[in-house]
This record gives C-alpha cells, structure tokens and sequence, in this order.
C-alpha cells in the first residue's frame, strides 16, 4: 500500500494480507496515514532466511530459463518499468522478467510474463503470469496474487489469460485456470477498496480469532489484552466470539463471570468450557505455574477413554525439519519412553543427508525392536507430520 500524488495505491500482497486479516490492511493504512504512531514487530531472522530463499529460487529459474537458450528480457533495472513492459510485451518478447503492470488502482510486478499463443490486442499471442514460490504446493493466497496480475495485464492487452502459473519449490511447475479463481480475487478486491473507502483511524475491525497479523502481531496483542477481547480466550473460535457478542458478552472477564449457562446457537457445554478456560486464564495471571482444574471423566468411549491401555514400550514421537535446503532436511528424530516409570529421551540427530538415512533407519528399527517386544504398544505423535515425513523419508531412500 502505498500513496501517489495523494491517491492510494494497492499491491497483490495487499490482497493476501486482507485474506488473512482486515485488522492487518487498517494497520497498513494507519501506519501510512500516521507515520510513527504504530510499530511494526522486527521482521524474524526465519521470514529473513525465507525471503533470501524466495529470491534464490526466483534467480535460479531465471538461470535456468536463460541457459535453455530462452528470450528472457529483464525489465528489473529499466528507469520506467511500466514502459519497459509494455514495449517488451509489444515487440513480442518470449519471457519478460519482473514485469511491472498497474490501473488506475492497483501495481504489481509479476516474477515472469510468459507468451504464449492466443489472440490479443497485441496479435496472435497474449502474456500469461508466472510466479516462483518456495511452497511445495499451492496455496490460496498465490492464486490470488497471480489473479491480480491476471486482471492487470488486462489493461495492455485487452485479453484475460487463460491460465496462471507457479514454480513450486520443488521446480513443479503448477497451472491453473484462471476464470476458477478470478472472480473470486475480484469479490476480494472489491471487499479491500470497500474497506478503503469507509476507513476510519478510530473504528479498527474487531478482531476475528486465529488471524495471522504479520508484523502487526506485537500491536494486535497488545490491543487486544487492553481491550480484554475474547479472542484472548484459548482455542475459542470466531465463530464462537460472534455467537457470545450478540448475548452481550465483549470481554474476557465478562465471559468468566457470566451468570448465564449457555446463549443462543452454542451448547451448553460449549459455553460451560469457554467460561472455564476464561476463568482460569484470569486466575493464572501473573502465577508461574498456570492454574488447572481436572475434567471429570468422559462416558466410556469418549475423550481419553478411547485411548488403549498403556505399555511401558510406548513411544511419545516428535520430528523437527528444515525446509529450506534442496530437498528439506530431517534433522532430529525425538522419542520419549518411560524407564522404570521415569522418563527418558532418545534423539537421533542428522546435519546432512547421509546422516539423515542413517537416523531415519536407526529410529524405525529401534520402534520396531519395541513392537517385537511388546505388540500392544503405541507410538504417539503430534498431528499428520511424523507419519507423512516418515513416508516421504521411506520413498525418498527407496
């Protein structure tokens, strides 16, 4: 976001952060509108790696491109890389690198301007967008970016492209039919200058729950415990925030001292946890040891009766990766047993690829040492992660 002679300017990345958060956009303009007043968190030294890493893939595409023998013209350093675009996409050039594009109300330069065939305003071909993304799949977010570059090359030559594409970390080359994902880019757009418009410096959104603010983290947090917003209460979902503001209940404290017992669309029990949670969050304030309180215990069949009996082989599984080398990396395979009813951790450790084979292979026969052992144990783990990584690790070393 940006202001030039006075009027307001937008970016694609303005769209994918008003998808994840309207509190993050009102930010933005604040801070543009009222420079000083709000302080963005420091950018952290992984979004520091992961921007280096961007570009690094960005670069070796384009090496590669350029050593097929492929027309690529580099529009990055040109002094006005509007015209420069616009002339190349004339001209009829195979690859334009760093195109700039823009309306009346929106910028953006595109990672690569493809031709291809397909009539125009330019002739017998058209440009279609391609963006490099260090992700090993699409995501939401990169459609809507490559929509906006869509909806801008437009305004040159006058012919929607057909498709956009991504180059996925993994140099996976992803194409995507663009009339799938534009019009809902355009609703969004349409939502953002909406918001826009109506921009008030005193009346920010209220706050949704589990939005991702960025580097406006630090601020929203701090805004959120003054305002002792439900948000703050765990695992509490927007929806729920929703259903709890139309009962009159706003805050925190209000929600731990309700005398209600339940509001309109929520069970029962719902609103019984949630005071709950509230509750003991406000009690614990300020206590190094958080309070709790024992949940009675489920119906047989429920909660952690479904768990099976314990073994005392069991195995309590974690993994830690690094994405961001050719290939990823495995680099420690955590377990945590009971040895005589105390427990005990056991880590393998991995700084290359050789190493991670190694542990790879010492983790699975030691688990299946256990089994042998005893059958009827278990292996916890937290989420999908471990079963899909150890999967990918079987393939990957065959």
């Amino acid at each position: 976001m940006q202001k030039k002679n006075g009027k307001l300017i937008f970016s694609p990345s303005d769209l994918t952060k008003f998808l994840s958060s309207e509190f993050v956009t009102w930010m933005d303009r604040f801070s543009l509108e009222f420079p000083g007043n709000a302080q963005r968190d420091e950018d952290s030294e992984t979004n520091k790696i992961l921007q280096q890493k961007g570009l690094d893939h960005e670069r070796a595409f384009l090496e590669s491109l350029q050593q097929q023998g492929r027309d690529v013209f580099d529009v990055s350093s040109a002094p006005d890389r509007y015209l420069a675009t616009a002339n190349a996409m004339k001209d009829g050039r195979e690859i334009i690198f760093q195109g700039a594009l823009s309306d009346d109300e929106f910028i953006g330069y595109a990672d690569f301007l493809v031709r291809t065939p397909g009539d125009s305003s330019l002739g017998s071909y058209h440009y279609e967008p391609w963006d490099t993304k260090l992700a090993l799949r699409a995501k939401p977010y990169f459609l809507v970016q490559l929509a906006c570059y869509a909806d801008l090359l437009c305004s040159i030559q006058e012919t929607l492209p057909r498709h956009v594409h991504v180059v996925l970390g993994d140099k996976q080359l992803k194409t995507f039919r663009t009339e799938d994902y534009f019009y809902y880019y355009r609703e969004l757009r349409r939502a953002l200058l909406a918001q826009q418009q109506e921009w008030d410096r005193n009346d920010p959104p209220d706050f949704i729950g589990s939005e991702d603010f960025g580097r406006w983290t630090g601020y929203a947090e701090r805004l959120m415990e003054q305002q002792d917003h439900l948000c703050r209460v765990a695992n509490i979902r927007g929806v729920q925030i929703k259903k709890l503001s139309r009962a009159g209940i706003t805050t925190m404290c209000q929600l731990a001292q309700s005398k209600l017992s339940s509001v309109p669309r929520m069970q029962s029990s719902s609103f019984a946890a949630l005071k709950q949670q509230a509750r003991l969050q406000i009690e614990s304030k300020g206590l190094d040891i958080p309070k709790f309180e024992v949940i009675s215990p489920q119906p047989y069949g429920q909660g952690l009766a479904t768990l099976p009996p314990a073994s005392p082989l069991d195995v309590y599984f974690d993994m830690e990766g690094y994405p961001l080398i050719e290939g990823g990396l495995e680099y420690l395979f955590g377990a945590t047993i009971l040895d005589n009813g105390s427990p005990e951790f056991v880590d393998w450790w991995a700084y290359d690829q050789k190493q991670e084979k190694q542990a790879f292979e010492r983790f699975v026969d030691w688990v299946y040492d256990r089994w042998q052992r005893d059958p009827l144990m278990h292996v916890y783990h937290y989420a999908a992660y471990e079963k899909t990584a150890l999967r990918r690790l079987m393939g990957k070393y065959a």
